[in-house]
């Protein structure tokens, strides 16, 4: 029998209802046992796991409240964890959203809202080579900054990273061998 919040009600004798409060306590029991430690146990109440329904958006946020939900994110097509404080605009912060093979690119969303994107790329010679970052776009040139180093312990290098988009930037390096690169970039 699911549960039903009409049980009891003032009129019925318990000699009556008795067996429909029983079976209102063990829906409640079964319903609290899927994401807490039972309330027989050590340990009773505690959450074992949190499982979140993914919410439209807009969420509204009231006074000084502080909320965590789950929606579908546009960058990863997947559910993702949302903060969002009553100051914050749009949607708050996805704060699981990311990407990675974690070897060779990535991407994350900081706590802060920031971006971290990085990744390694190869080429021959001084030539000037475009190098795409994973993940989406930063939101304007300025909003962000890229560093890059050598994949190597002996080769001393000079380069140059300019001409930056927001999902992309040009590099020239002084090293005529076959060599990899790796970037990290931070920005909004």
């Amino acid at each position: 029998m699911p549960y039903n919040p009409n049980i009891p009600m003032p009129s019925n004798k318990l000699r009556v209802s008795q067996n429909d409060i029983l079976l209102n306590f063990q829906s409640i029991g079964t319903g609290f046992a899927l994401n807490h430690v039972d309330l027989s146990l050590s340990g009773a109440g505690k959450h074992k796991l949190l499982t979140m329904p993914r919410q439209t958006f807009p969420q509204v946020v009231a006074g000084t409240d502080l909320l965590m939900y789950t929606g579908l994110n546009a960058d990863t097509t997947l559910s993702e964890i949302y903060v969002k404080r009553s100051t914050d605009a749009g949607n708050g912060v996805a704060i699981t959203a990311g990407a990675t093979d974690n070897a060779t690119f990535g991407w994350s969303t900081l706590p802060s809202g920031a971006k971290l994107k990085w990744g390694t790329f190869s080429f021959t010679g001084a030539v000037l080579q475009t190098v795409v970052m994973s993940g989406p776009a930063f939101t304007a040139i300025g909003s962000y900054s890229v560093t890059v180093s050598i994949d190597s312990a002996t080769t001393t290098c000079t380069y140059l990273a300019n001409n930056l988009t927001t999902n992309s930037f040009q590099f020239f390096s002084n090293v005529p061998a076959a060599s990899t690169y790796r970037y990290i970039a931070l920005g909004s």
